[in-house]
């Protein structure tokens, strides 16, 4: 009696490719994440900094006018003090 024998694969090796892939997969995506989370983060102090940027020039204006009446005021004063 002859048997044929035919290959025996294991269920294990397809499934275990499957899983690698899945593995492989769930890396990048979390990997993504994190990048994401960066970027949002970096984003964030961008923006914050930018804001900051502003009021400064904000205040910087405002205090050059400040000085300009200051100066107009002494002058002012000078002024009137000599007549």
């Amino acid at each position: 009696m002859s048997t044929l024998s035919l290959p025996v694969e294991d269920s294990p090796q397809p499934q275990n490719g499957f899983i690698d892939k899945i593995i492989v997969n769930f890396d990048k995506i979390q990997f993504q994440i994190v990048s994401m989370r960066f970027f949002l983060s970096l984003k964030d102090r961008f923006n914050r900094a930018m804001r900051d940027n502003a009021d400064l020039q904000d205040r910087a204006q405002q205090l050059e006018h400040l000085i300009l009446q200051l100066q107009s005021e002494t002058d002012t004063i000078g002024n009137n003090r000599f007549i």
